[in-house]
């Protein structure tokens, strides 16, 4: 007891005793039942008379006698501690501490907890070592033995003036066991007594030691090869004057030895001329020319380097003793010649083989292109004569070739004076209807595109038919189509545009020989059909696939109530003034189909001045143009048919085939492009 030195508390593995001092002795005084059962390992009692516990797995118990009751207070993992194993009580500096495996601690009063100790150093509060013991070896002096893992070992703690900081002495201490260390004491002579298991030692800090005195790195031997020595363990050379041997501490720049390539593999042996604890020295090497940095330090006294380059090299060696002190460094230079491949003899050797190796590759390919150069005017001369053979030939059939596309060409020409011989004149519909244009643009000589304009009585018949295929097989069906319209419409009483229609597609059908097999040509032809009719006052319209754009002015109230686009019928498009209304026609061609049975459908509209209509196939909307070369497509068609509605019809027609010229750019015209536009 540090309050009662008459008082003893005996710890062990059945709770805590008291033993109290008798003129007889010492006598048992009785035990506290309230830790009967646990298994103490340190006690101490405080200046409030408290009695700190230290468990071996219970952690910290405090008992506290308060008017004849003792209460017992348990502190554990939710109390602060790191853990309840291993955890003993000590006065250390005059200050209550707690050694656990994470470190020092000590109580906080004011909240009751258990909270680490920063006041003695953080590197014994942070959990890097534990504290198994403190033991009092002087005054202000103590002995810590610290544990960590399976490792122990002891530092001195010297406490100067008002620090709670110590000064830390590890050096006397090192050569101890690596065991449990369980106690410490210090007699009367200074010297130290610690106990280690079944182990004693003794320090006697009377007798000085000098803990850092300095010793060497030795090089014992260095063997290549198998078995050879290429250093026994000591420098030396001839004296001049006694021409006896004289040792050397250094490698002279002379004693460099140089190696056979075959030889290079190489063994390093070294010691250290420190003899307390041999065991427990430590080397590091270093070999300049194979790597930059120190080895790990290692209790093996050799290192071995197999297949060295060639090069320059430097063996280093250091030693470290137990005490941490690094003993003087050791050197071996030396050298690992190049094996005989790698030589100046050999480059040189390398350089005449070379220079007589392409000297000859020079000799041989100069005569080698030589006999190929005669063989080669030889095939020169056999080729030329063929060539200009064939040139003759080729000329002889140039000229009958274009002899013959002379005749095609004359012959389509004179078929397209035929075909725009028959082609309606513009009179007729000049008569009816002043305002009109015809855009007529054959991507050939011959189109397949036509137009058939006719008057029978007060009805105008206006066609704009685009046919299978194009230039001379359109231009086929667009005669046969000009003829079965003039043979339908004015040599008999059909008068419908719808009736016109069906006639037609049974008059193609007929012609043609159509059947509907499967691998049969599907000739025939789209077309559209509108007819002005005076006397009526109306105008009608049937198409097959093509439909009829009828552009009309908006009125005052429709131009100040503006419709979405969205909201208009189907095809049909707006700008501020004018509406462009699409009258759609049947999805069927005049000629052999799926729809050979269905009979085409007919629409008709008032006669109203000021309307303008178009009728057109489809080679202007499927024109390829544009940045992107895409198709003009039938949106921007109708949007430019608005954007030209004040326009007359002439101007119109300009506009359009500008516009079209632009759009193609150089790309090539890809159908007939037929265009018929006209203003009631």
């Amino acid at each position: 007891s540090t309050n009662n030195q008459g008082t003893v508390y005996v710890c062990g593995p059945d709770g805590l005793n008291v033993l109290q001092r008798a003129p007889t002795g010492w006598k048992f005084a009785g035990s506290y039942h309230q830790v009967k059962g646990i298994e103490t390992r340190t006690a101490i009692d405080d200046e409030n008379g408290n009695v700190w516990v230290g468990t071996y797995a219970n952690g910290i118990i405090r008992i506290t006698l308060s008017g004849g009751d003792t209460l017992v207070r348990h502190y554990g993992l939710e109390d602060g501690l790191p853990t309840l194993r291993d955890d003993n009580v000590f006065i250390v500096n005059g200050r209550l501490v707690f050694a656990t495996p994470s470190g020092v601690y000590h109580f906080n009063e004011a909240n009751d907890k258990i909270v680490p100790d920063t006041l003695m150093g953080k590197e014994w509060s942070d959990g890097s070592k534990g504290v198994f013991n403190f033991a009092r070896v002087g005054p202000r002096e103590y002995l810590a033995i610290c544990v960590q893992g399976s490792q122990a070992w002891v530092e001195k703690l010297q406490f100067v003036g008002n620090s709670q900081k110590p000064r830390v002495t590890v050096a006397p201490f090192r050569p101890l066991t690596r065991r449990m260390i369980y106690s410490a004491y210090r007699d009367p002579d200074s010297v130290i007594w610690i106990g280690a298991g079944n182990e004693l030692y003794t320090i006697d800090e009377k007798i000085p030691f000098r803990y850092d005195a300095p010793f060497r790195t030795l090089i014992r031997n260095i063997t290549i090869g198998k078995d050879s020595l290429l250093f026994g363990g000591y420098f030396s050379r001839i004296s001049s004057d006694t021409a006896s041997f004289l040792p050397l501490l250094r490698q002279e720049k002379a004693m460099v030895p140089e190696i056979r390539f075959a030889d290079n593999s190489i063994q390093f042996a070294y010691a250290a001329s420190f003899y307390d604890k041999p065991e427990e020295i430590r080397f590091s090497y270093f070999l300049e020319g194979y790597r930059d940095y120190w080895s790990a330090w290692s209790s093996e006294p050799k290192v071995f380097f197999s297949n060295l380059s060639p090069g320059h090299y430097v063996f280093r060696v250091k030693a470290r003793n137990i005490y941490g002190a690094e003993g003087e460094e050791a050197s071996f230079a030396f050298i690992i010649l190049p094996p005989w491949y790698r030589t100046i003899f050999a480059y040189i050797m390398y350089v005449v083989v070379a220079v007589f190796l392409v000297w000859g590759i020079v000799k041989y390919n100069t005569r080698r292109l030589q006999l190929e150069k005669i063989r080669l005017e030889g095939i020169v001369q056999e080729r030329t004569a063929e060539i200009l053979k064939q040139k003759k030939e080729i000329e002889n059939q140039r000229d009958q070739i274009a002899a013959q596309k002379k005749d095609i060409t004359d012959s389509i020409v004179y078929a397209s004076r035929i075909q725009q011989a028959v082609l309606p004149t513009e009179k007729i519909l000049a008569e009816q209807v002043p305002e009109h244009f015809i855009l007529f643009k054959p991507r050939d000589i011959v189109s397949g595109d036509f137009y058939w304009i006719t008057q029978k009585g007060k009805r105008t018949y206006i066609v704009a038919a685009d046919c299978t295929g194009h230039g001379v097989p359109g231009a086929f069906m667009s005669m046969l189509g000009m003829s079965f319209l003039n043979e339908i419409v004015l040599k008999s009483d059909v008068n419908e545009p719808a009736q016109i229609l069906n006639e037609l597609r049974e008059h193609v059908i007929t012609q043609l020989r159509q059947t509907g097999e499967e691998n049969e040509t599907k000739d025939g032809m789209d077309l559209s059909l509108v007819i002005i009719d005076r006397e009526k006052n109306v105008i009608q319209f049937s198409g097959a696939n093509n439909p009829m754009y009828v552009v009309r002015p908006l009125s005052e109230e429709e131009k100040k109530n503006p419709v979405p686009e969205s909201q208009l019928p189907r095809g049909t498009v707006r700008n501020e003034n004018y509406e462009l209304m699409q009258v759609d026609a049947d999805r069927m061609p005049i000629g052999i189909s799926a729809y050979l049975h269905k009979p085409f459908s007919q629409a008709e509209l008032p006669l109203v001045s000021g309307y303008s209509l178009y009728l057109l196939s489809d080679g202007y909307e499927d024109q390829f143009g544009g940045p992107q070369g895409k198709k003009f497509l039938s949106r921007a068609f109708k949007r430019l048919l608005l954007q030209i509605q004040d326009k007359p019809m002439a101007e119109q027609k300009l506009i359009l085939d500008r516009t079209i010229e632009d759009w193609k750019g150089d790309l090539d015209q890809v159908d007939d492009i037929l265009v018929i536009g006209f203003r009631l």
